[in-house]
């Protein structure tokens, strides 16, 4: 068995017949030797990963840690594990933990920590976790024990249970909101205990499986670069290069599942007439184009790799159609 996605399709039907999107849950199970998606680690000298005894088969063990309170934690950015839990719906998240030998584990909760690092890696003074504290840890000997944690993404204000903390002085007011921390992940930590309380240290062999996150699954329907009005973000804008080329740079899409983009050009003064220009920006969210004679318009199309998204709105709110040869089929969801 290897780190896997798992589609979990509602078992609802609503009164209008229409059916919930489905929510995908990724787990990093720790099977395939080398595979550790975020990168997890309890942060000592000797992790392993044996490959039995698990929950199960292979597992992340901790080694003797001398800490205390052990805070077992993704280290790569951008894994599927970090992001803008917002965009991707993050609905929860959760692991799996053992622990083979402790000092005293009584009255401790695990808390889950969404960590903000305010685009400065390794200075923790500036950074802000939301955090939630849980069930209590496991007890010596108690065996794997499971915790799946509700992530309200959508939530704009802070969450009813969740608290936000200034990593840099936990005396001191957050430096983030949650709104600004949900939006941009840069880490996922677990910490045996309250954040804010004080533990004597003590040695610890502990076990890790099973992490995994639960997200809204990708449809169909690609979306809109933000428009200015209904799609925020940062509107489409060209500049010109050195030589005669130009950059276009332009905000992600409104949906999550977007991966690419494709460039129309067309003639100012004769609207409409756009055609391709290329089918991708290589995933970026910018692409240098050699224009055309003339005087030239260009729209930017997300794409989800099955169908293309808006071409925008005009001045009255009317969908502007697509052009003459086409990336992808066009079916969208404005995001508005």
């Amino acid at each position: 068995m290897q780190s896997r996605w798992i589609v979990l399709v509602p078992i609802v039907a609503l009164a209008t017949g229409t059916v919930p999107a489905a929510d995908q849950t990724f787990v990093e199970t720790f099977d395939s030797g080398s595979a550790n998606e975020g990168g997890w680690t309890f942060g000592g000298p000797s992790g392993s990963f044996p490959g039995s005894g698990g929950n199960p088969g292979a597992y992340l063990a901790s080694g003797l840690l001398d800490t205390f309170a052990p805070m077992p934690r993704t280290t790569l950015v951008g894994s599927l594990f970090t992001g803008d839990f917002r965009k991707r719906g993050v609905s929860s998240i959760g692991l799996d933990l053992n622990t083979f030998q402790a000092g005293s584990t009584g009255g401790r909760p695990l808390t889950l920590m969404l960590i903000h690092d305010n685009q400065t890696p390794g200075n923790p003074n500036d950074d802000t976790a939301a955090y939630f504290l849980g069930p209590n840890i496991p007890g010596t000997g108690q065996g794997w024990v499971s915790y799946d944690f509700f992530v309200p993404s959508a939530e704009t204000e802070l969450p009813a249970g969740w608290l936000l903390l200034n990593m840099g002085n936990i005396d001191d007011p957050a430096n983030h909101t949650w709104d600004e921390v949900i939006r941009d992940v840069d880490q996922v930590r677990y910490f045996y205990g309250d954040p804010t309380f004080f533990f004597i240290f003590q040695q610890w062999f502990l076990g890790l499986d099973n992490a995994r996150i639960t997200e809204a699954a990708c449809e169909a329907l690609a979306g809109a670069v933000p428009d200015g009005d209904e799609v925020p973000g940062t509107m489409l804008t060209i500049q010109k290069t050195p030589g005669t080329n130009l950059r276009l740079f332009w905000g992600a899409s409104c949906q999550g599942c977007d991966t690419d983009y494709g460039v129309y050009e067309g003639s100012l003064g004769n609207y409409y007439d756009h055609s391709l220009n290329s089918c991708s920006s290589a995933g970026v969210a910018a692409k240098v184009v050699i224009p055309a004679a003339g005087s030239t318009y260009y729209l930017v199309v997300p794409s989800n790799g099955l169908n293309e998204g808006s071409y925008g709105r005009d001045s009255e709110g009317a969908e502007r159609p697509p052009g003459g040869a086409v990336c992808f089929p066009q079916a969208f969801d404005p995001c508005s």
